[in-house]
């Protein structure tokens, strides 16, 4: 009986122990899944992070872009405009100065034709 009892512990102990060394295993496969899980969540956090960065400093990228095309798009209409009101200020000026010329032509002409009667009246009244 005693023989019985001492195998019947002795087959105890051993699955117990066989458990043991089965619930150790499998705390430390949960040890390690825990490990690497943490590493592989950190690696997609810092991932997504980097992405989200990348997104934020794309678009204060573009908001520049866009805002120095706005501003270059309206320098380059107002000195356009600029070019424009030259244009037409010379153009007036020109006319002006043509006008001037054709006036002065015009006088010339008078004080040349009364210079000439006058020298016609002069020369009959001799």
């Amino acid at each position: 009986m005693e023989k019985e009892e001492f195998e019947t512990n002795e087959m105890e102990q051993s699955k117990n122990l066989g458990n043991k060394a089965e619930q150790t295993a499998t705390s430390q496969r949960k040890m390690v899944d825990k490990t690497f899980r943490k590493l592989y969540n950190r690696k997609v956090g810092m991932a997504l992070f980097r992405w989200k960065d990348r997104c934020i400093l794309k678009s204060v990228q573009q908001d520049k872009a866009s805002r120095m095309l706005i501003r270059a798009k309206r320098r380059f209409l107002k000195q356009g405009f600029e070019k424009y009101l030259d244009f037409i200020k010379r153009h007036r000026q020109h006319e002006r100065n043509n006008g001037g010329a054709d006036n002065m032509v015009d006088i010339l002409n008078k004080r040349m034709k009364a210079k000439t009667f006058n020298s016609i009246c002069f020369y009959i009244q001799r």
